[in-house]
């Protein structure tokens, strides 16, 4: 974030986690239609599967960066599709993977993600990151909802068996612990989904106390032995503010 993520039951690569790239020089992005159902037949039906309730959402630990109402309302957006399969059940108009979801939710705010087009061999999230950095919205500070999370190296998209692929999924986040647990929702795998990120602690899968910091976006396979987390994979997050 989608977009499309992460190893199928830890047994097959990611496939169709973002954009397919292009050949043109510079291509526009088909528009999104402007009016979208604020709440989808389907939410119930995801209700009804066991997705989990959204959790409170907690700004970030810096009093000089409060999350925003704009922040607040993308990560709600967000966590209305928990539970979807996928976005076609939405819309037709975004690609089903981890920047179609991004630039859904962003769109509900009048935010097109996609407004640069693409470059030769940019993907979704690629084409997302190169706007953010444009316009300065890139940080590595303590997030807020509604910021986009961006990852590396989840699958290996340009299949030559090595961890080089920069920018390959991308996330909204939703909310921050106390402790620095992010939590952020993503397609990938199965559908939309939320899973944890702690930088602070890359390394870690769990916390002492056994709570889960960081989920695994890269599992191993029989050709790549290496399970990797998110916050190892972590690429920085962007500012909805500035986008």
């Amino acid at each position: 974030m989608r977009v499309a993520c992460l190893l199928l039951l830890g047994l097959v690569p990611l496939v169709g986690c973002v954009t397919p790239a292009v050949s043109r020089a510079h291509v526009e992005p088909e528009p999104i239609a402007s009016r979208l159902e604020p709440f989808p037949a389907w939410e119930s039906e995801a209700q009804e599967e066991g997705a989990p309730s959204s959790p409170p959402l907690v700004a970030a630990p810096l009093e000089e960066s409060p999350a925003s109402e704009l922040g607040l309302m993308l990560a709600r957006r967000a966590a209305v599709y928990v539970g979807l399969k996928s976005l076609r059940k939405v819309t037709k108009e975004v690609s089903d993977d981890c920047s179609g979801f991004a630039r859904l939710v962003f769109h509900a705010q009048g935010i097109e993600l996609f407004q640069d087009g693409f470059l030769p061999g940019e993907n979704g999230v690629a084409a997302i990151y190169r706007r953010a950095r444009t316009v300065g919205a890139l940080h590595e500070r303590e997030p807020r909802p509604g910021d986009l999370v961006f990852f590396h190296d989840t699958y290996d998209r340009n299949r030559n068996g090595r961890h080089d692929d920069a920018l390959t999924h991308i996330g909204v986040v939703e909310s921050v612990d106390p402790d620095g647990t992010v939590t952020f929702i993503h397609r990938y795998g199965l559908g939309v989904s939320r899973s944890r990120l702690n930088v602070s602690a890359p390394h870690a899968h769990a916390s002492s106390d056994g709570h889960v910091i960081n989920d695994y976006l890269r599992r191993a396979t029989r050709k790549d032995r290496t399970s990797l987390l998110a916050g190892e994979l972590f690429s920085g997050y962007a500012s909805p503010e500035l986008l």
